[in-house]
């Protein structure tokens, strides 16, 4: 429903949409009492994470280590930043060294995952955002449906290709493999 009020034309003229330098700006001068990604000149708060969400982003983080190509490096909640968008996916994996980025935020990625336990249409919407972007893969972890949504193939503001896979599949990325049944054999015990 938030979707169809901000797709209202009349809505969109009274947002106030900001720069990320004026987003950056506001960081330092203000204290957000929660965290925040700017998508598309647009502030957004961050949902708190639950401890099943913290589990999967360290397994994926664990499982995805493994498989780095040469001359790229793993991240954790750090920002992505490109056009007027400062986002902060759960995972990134980014093309270079970590001593590229003293004085800027990688612009795309080679790979950005976001989980999703409660935030799918929230990380769904950032969707065009990574297209733009030119981030090569783009993964949605479903965590309630159990399922991994791969988008590939970025031209203009969307992907070309999309897969869906569930457990027992796995998902090949850069020539290794992430089995989901794997993954998600913690998620149905407790």
């Amino acid at each position: 429903m938030t979707s169809q009020i901000l797709d209202n034309p009349e809505i969109q003229s009274q947002i106030l949409r900001i720069t990320r330098e004026q987003y950056y700006e506001m960081a330092e001068k203000y204290s957000f009492d929660k965290r925040t990604e700017l998508l598309e000149g647009v502030v957004l708060f961050k949902m708190p994470k639950s401890s099943i969400h913290n589990f999967f982003i360290d397994k994926l983080f664990q499982l995805l280590s493994n498989l780095l190509p040469v001359n790229s490096f793993i991240r954790t909640e750090k920002t992505i930043a490109s056009g007027n968008s400062d986002l902060e996916p759960d995972i990134s994996i980014v093309s270079g060294k970590i001593e590229d980025f003293v004085f800027e935020h990688p612009s795309t990625a080679m790979l950005v995952v976001e989980v999703a336990k409660s935030s799918y249409l929230y990380d769904l919407a950032k969707l065009s955002t990574y297209a733009e972007s030119k981030v090569a893969n783009f993964w949605i972890l479903d965590i309630n449906a159990n399922r991994l949504e791969v988008y590939s193939e970025p031209q203009g503001n969307e992907y070309r290709k999309k897969q869906i896979y569930y457990p027992p599949e796995s998902v090949t990325i850069f020539n290794g493999e992430i089995s989901l049944e794997e993954l998600f054999k913690y998620s149905n015990k407790k």
